[in-house]
């Protein structure tokens, strides 16, 4: 092999890294209709309640929530549970554009975040209080392919530990107040 075939050679290689470089860390906005923000599921009541757990208590978990959890759960969850993902550029090039979408699409339907606490609306928040912090405990978010091209996706010890203690506190609480309906006979 020549010199000049050689540096020919190095200056493509050095190009398509320098690309690829480029494209793992530029990110683009989603256009996302799915998990839109919703209303308030608490009525204007004293006496309301969702669930059973009376709403003052559901508003109070949604204050805590929002000033200590939601920060880190918008760094590092909502890519893919909340209402607008930051992608990375080569999440356009259309093989990937459908994996990506469909990831995204399965991860909202698991455990959308869009709306803040309480997550879902057709689900009981308890449950989803108990599957966040079992998630956290066995460590499966993100997902190994995910965490494969976002090196620093995952949650720190310290963040899993704040988020980890307002699910457990927050479901501890919420079932402390918590009135089930009278069992049907």
């Amino acid at each position: 092999m020549t010199t000049q075939n050689r540096n020919t050679l190095l200056n493509g290689f050095c190009l398509v890294v320098g690309f690829l470089a480029v494209m793992r860390f530029m990110t683009v906005p989603a256009n996302s209709t799915e998990g839109e923000l919703r209303e308030n599921p608490c009525p204007h009541t004293p006496s309301a309640s969702i669930q059973g757990v009376p709403c003052s208590a559901v508003l109070a978990a949604a204050e805590v929530y929002d000033r200590k959890v939601r920060p880190i759960l918008q760094v590092k969850c909502y890519d893919c549970h909340g209402v607008v993902a930051r992608l990375p550029l080569y999440s356009k090039i259309p093989p990937v554009k459908g994996m990506v979408e469909d990831d995204i699409r399965h991860a909202k339907k698991e455990f959308n975040m869009s709306a803040g606490f309480p997550f879902m609306a057709e689900k009981d928040f308890l449950d989803d209080l108990h599957e966040l912090r079992e998630v956290l405990e066995e460590d499966r978010m993100p997902p190994r392919n995910y965490k494969a091209m976002h090196w620093k996706s995952g949650l720190t010890t310290e963040e899993k530990k704040i988020v980890m203690a307002w699910a457990k506190n927050i479901e501890n609480a919420l079932k402390a107040t918590r009135v089930l309906p009278p069992a049907s006979e």
